[in-house]
C-alpha cells in the first residue's frame, strides 16, 4: 500500500521540487480536483482567501490561520524575552559582581552601628 498523491495546491506552494512538468502534474485524477479549486496560475493558494462582503464586492485576505499562526509567534518572542531565553534577555539577567555586595554590606553595617550607638 503506497502513499497517497499529494495535491497539486501543495506542489504549487512548495515550488514543485520534483520537476514535475504542468502535463505530469495535471495527469493525475485526483489533483485535478484540487487545480479547479486553488487554480493554476496562483503561486500560494493556500496564503491568501476570496470572500464576497456585503456590497458584493470579492476580496482576497489573507487566511485566518497565516494570521493567527504570526500572532501566536509573536506572543512566544515576548514570552521568551520575558523569561530570559533569548541570548539578549539571559545577558540582561547577569548577577551582580561580588564587589558590589561588599560594599553595601559595609555600608549597611556602619549604618546599623551608627543607629544603635
Amino acid at each position: 500500500m503506497g502513499r497517497k498523491a499529494k495535491p497539486i495546491g501543495l506542489h504549487i506552494v512548495e515550488g514543485n521540487g520534483s520537476r514535475l512538468t504542468k502535463k505530469e502534474i495535471h495527469s493525475s485524477g485526483s489533483r485535478r480536483s484540487a487545480v479547479s479549486r486553488h487554480g493554476s496560475h496562483s503561486t500560494t493558494p493556500l496564503a491568501m482567501v476570496e470572500y464576497t462582503n456585503n456590497s458584493a464586492e470579492t476580496n482576497r485576505v489573507p487566511h485566518p490561520l497565516l494570521t493567527k499562526k504570526k500572532q501566536l509567534h509573536e506572543q512566544m518572542k515576548s514570552l521568551a524575552v520575558e523569561f530570559g531565553l533569548t541570548p539578549s534577555s539571559r545577558a540582561r539577567l547577569a548577577m551582580p559582581q561580588k564587589k558590589k555586595w561588599k560594599g553595601l554590606k559595609n555600608r549597611l553595617s556602619s549604618f546599623l552601628d551608627s543607629l544603635s550607638g
